[in-house]
């Protein structure tokens, strides 16, 4: 997992103010050969207990950059677990809309429908992939349902984009599952999410 790029520095620059602030206790209170002063009880410790709190709160500010990422990368999932039963209901409306044109056989259908149903909620994701599928696409009922499916995988893609360049892996895992290659396949063919068609 790759660091974010703004809690590098923090982590940094606290090591060096913590060696700075240590280094300059060491020569007021050991070394300093100029300063002929009884220190009294206590001044120590307030030295280094105020330098190590106020370090503390630049490690406090790296622990808010990390669980910033972390709560904008569950934000996705969210918006995924909650979308993808949108979706495959979508692949599975344009899968039958396609059958209606005929491009896919109704056998063909019924038997992916039943994969659908049992055990397999991916399978209309790749039907969309298929070649027998592309001349569906120019019917306007599939183009039309196509569109609605791909406004869906848009409010991921929004989503995604919240993550900025930290969230590289995620954005590619998300690009790598089906629906997202069904939505990359559609916008080859010439659809986009506005509802435009090529």
């Amino acid at each position: 997992m790759k660091r974010n790029s703004t809690a590098i520095p923090i982590i940094w620059l606290t090591l060096a103010l913590c060696v700075i602030w240590l280094a300059l206790g060491l020569y007021l209170f050991v070394f300093a050969p100029t300063l002929k002063t009884e220190w009294a009880r206590g001044e120590v410790g307030d030295f280094v207990g105020g330098g190590v709190g106020a370090l503390a709160i630049l490690l406090i500010a790296y622990t808010v950059l990390i669980q910033q990422r972390q709560i904008a990368e569950e934000r996705v999932f969210r918006t995924i677990e909650l979308l993808k039963p949108e979706l495959e209901n979508l692949s599975a409306r344009i899968v039958a809309k396609a059958r209606d044109t005929e491009a896919i056989s109704t056998e063909h259908f019924e038997d992916r429908r039943e994969r659908f149903e049992k055990l397999d909620r991916t399978v209309f994701f790749r039907e969309i992939q298929k070649q027998a599928f592309q001349e569906a696409l120019e019917h306007p009922a599939v183009a039309e349902a196509s569109i609605r499916f791909l406004q869906v995988v848009s409010l991921i893609d929004e989503s995604l984009e919240s993550l900025g360049g930290a969230g590289n892996a995620m954005k590619n895992a998300v690009r790598a599952m089906d629906f997202y290659r069904a939505k990359m396949h559609l916008e080859a063919k010439g659809l986009s999410a506005a509802g435009s068609q090529a």
